[in-house]
């Protein structure tokens, strides 16, 4: 008994920094492409997880990388485009990659790991306008007061 106090003791200092949060949130990137001088990428959050903060976006290429975050929180199965000029990721194009990683609420703020990565693609993908435009409005679902499932844009 006096060996398993000392290793319960060990263990339970060892998982403080671990935060059950940072496993349950998955964000997948739906689209990387470049629009003119933009990077666009669309991201989707599928369900789990909980107060989804907003994300931390890598992108990277052979010579380094550039970490920028996006105060948007997104509700679970929606899908979000972001926007990144090139002053904010210079030197970054097609046949780079990006990645996107949760910041949460779990007993203060934390970030959690990359949930996943994706080559920026030089064209757009279908159905994003032809011109590389993929437009401003983004559908989202709301319930009005009676309850019923709407969709604007």
């Amino acid at each position: 008994s006096v060996i398993w106090v000392v290793i319960r003791n060990i263990i339970s200092e060892g998982s403080e920094g671990i935060e059950l949060g940072q496993f349950t949130f998955d964000l997948s990137i739906r689209s990387a492409y470049v629009s003119g001088t933009d990077i666009v990428v669309g991201v989707r959050r599928n369900a789990g997880g909980g107060s989804l903060l907003g994300m931390k976006f890598v992108f990277s290429n052979e010579t380094g990388s550039i970490t920028l975050e996006e105060r948007v929180p997104i509700n679970e199965l929606d899908e979000r485009t972001f926007t990144f000029t090139s002053s904010e990721v210079p030197g970054i194009g097609a046949g780079d990659e990006v990645s996107v990683a949760p910041i949460y609420e779990s007993g203060g703020e934390q970030t959690g790991g990359i949930t996943d990565s994706a080559t920026i693609s030089g064209n757009p993908p279908a159905g994003a306008g032809g011109t590389g435009n993929p437009g401003t409005g983004t559908c989202r679902r709301h319930f009005d007061s009676e309850s019923k499932l709407n969709w604007y844009q």
